[in-house]
């Protein structure tokens, strides 16, 4: 990710993206796009600092998360914006896993395993298979 570059390609990118997404929460702070995009680019940013320095990843991410817990509940409660919530509470984990905080993992990994089980029970691909 470091070579040519490309991590602080990438940095650069999502530092527009934050302020982009600042502005348009600025004027409707209940901007479920602009959220939604924090979010992601919360994640982003998280993602490539957890490498690093696990807490400040941890940190972005949660930021992040806060972000998605803003939506309004008709937008928080689909389940795209569900399994984009597990998946940054997965990166929280992964973090807490790496600094030893291994109880503090498995706690946070219990709310994404309950809508991944909520979401595989909905989806036929996911069905048992019958003999």
């Amino acid at each position: 990710m470091t070579e040519g570059g490309t991590k602080d390609r990438v940095l650069s990118a999502g530092d527009k993206a934050f302020a982009q997404y600042g502005a348009a929460l600025a004027v409707a702070p209940a901007h479920s796009r602009a959220l939604i995009g924090l979010a992601r680019a919360e994640t982003l940013a998280g993602t490539l600092q957890i490498a690093a320095d696990p807490r400040l990843g941890m940190a972005t991410v949660r930021k992040g998360l806060g972000a998605l817990r803003r939506l309004p509940p008709a937008v928080r409660d689909s389940p795209e914006t569900q399994v984009q919530e597990a998946r940054m509470e997965r990166l929280i984990a992964f973090s807490e896993g790496n600094i030893g905080d291994f109880a503090d993992a498995l706690t946070t990994l219990e709310h994404p395993r309950q809508v991944y089980e909520q979401i595989a029970a909905l989806d036929p691909r996911n069905a048992p298979e019958s003999d």
